[in-house]
């Protein structure tokens, strides 16, 4: 399989028939069957707007790989089918969404920036009651009349994960919180899982471990969890693997006038690790792992995580 992209992909993920990839504002399903076409759609091709460019950030299939949802920087939850693959739907969000996920065949769950996860039905719904303006749906997020309230966070909510058997959700903040509530009533929350000590942004319960949730963010390692009884099953190192391949340098913070502009002190290799006089680096080192995954090879279970654009592997276990 080998198609050229005309934009670097922002989002993928994959149905059990397409690689779903997005670029810039577009959406590319590329069938894993040798020989087929893939085919692309703008985001607001169908609609009756002009084309405005915003760029898709989270792409999510559908479990039996029929549909698929984007959000995008416009702040539109769009609904494609993919063969073909065409626009069906689209409804606007309150806030830029964080993460996205299908829960089950017919519900979408949406995590926005500001801590609030909703799930919103494959279908539109219609009403004819006046829409909530924005001031309002800001005060009350309940009177989203699109979608259903599931729970919020005090803090950003950077993922949410339903667990295996599908009665739970797991959701994580930039504040260090990994909470674990029921699903679908998620206002009643089972635990929390204490123990982090930077920002959590990635969540994955692998199917050969459905038992085991394994965590990672914004600190030095990646951190394993029995989320069934809330207990900490240890940590994995990552910086020894992570730092030497990171081409990235970390965003800095003033703390005073320097003497030199950043740029002329800023460099050579310890320009990653070590900030100029007058300027200081973040906590982590500029770190964030945004992705979890895991591929069984055998007897083994190998664990993928994404962080500043590399792709880093370990054994979990056999």
């Amino acid at each position: 399989m080998s198609t050229a992209l005309p934009l670097p992909s922002a989002a993928l993920a994959s149905s059990s028939s397409h690689v779903l990839i997005s670029t810039g504002s577009s959406l590319h399903a590329i069938p894993l069957a040798a020989g087929s076409s893939s085919s692309t759609v703008a985001a607001s091709e169908g609609q009756n707007q002009p084309h405005v460019a915003s760029l898709i950030r989270q792409i999510a299939s559908s479990p039996d790989g029929s549909h698929v949802a984007t959000v995008s920087d416009d702040k539109v939850l769009r609904v494609y089918s993919i063969e073909p693959l065409q626009l069906l739907s689209s409804r606007p969000l309150s806030k830029r969404a964080s993460h996205i996920s299908f829960a089950g065949p017919t519900d979408i769950l949406v995590t926005d920036k500001v801590g609030d996860v909703y799930r919103y039905p494959l279908e539109p719904r219609t009403s004819a009651k006046p829409r909530p303006t924005a001031t309002e749906l800001a005060s009350d997020p309940s009177k989203n009349p699109d979608a259903d309230l599931m729970l919020g966070h005090v803090s950003l909510i950077t993922q949410h994960l339903i667990t295996p058997d599908g009665k739970r959700i797991i959701t994580a903040d930039r504040d260090e919180h990994i909470r674990i509530s029921r699903y679908p009533r998620a206002d009643v929350v089972d635990k929390f899982l204490f123990g982090s000590n930077g920002f959590i942004s990635a969540l994955h319960i692998p199917q050969s471990r459905p038992d085991v949730l394994i965590t990672a963010g914004g600190e030095n390692s990646m951190r394993f969890w029995d989320w069934r009884n809330g207990k900490s099953l240890g940590s994995l190192g990552i910086w020894e693997a992570v730092l030497p391949y990171r081409k990235v340098r970390s965003t800095m913070r003033r703390t005073r006038k320097p003497k030199k502009a950043p740029a002329e002190e800023y460099g050579g290799e310890e320009g990653f690790y070590a900030a100029p006089e007058g300027w200081m680096l973040p906590s982590g080192q500029g770190v964030c792992v945004k992705k979890i995954d895991s591929v069984q090879t055998g007897a083994e279970t190998v664990v993928v995580f994404y962080s500043e654009g590399r792709v880093m592997s370990a054994s979990l276990c056999k």
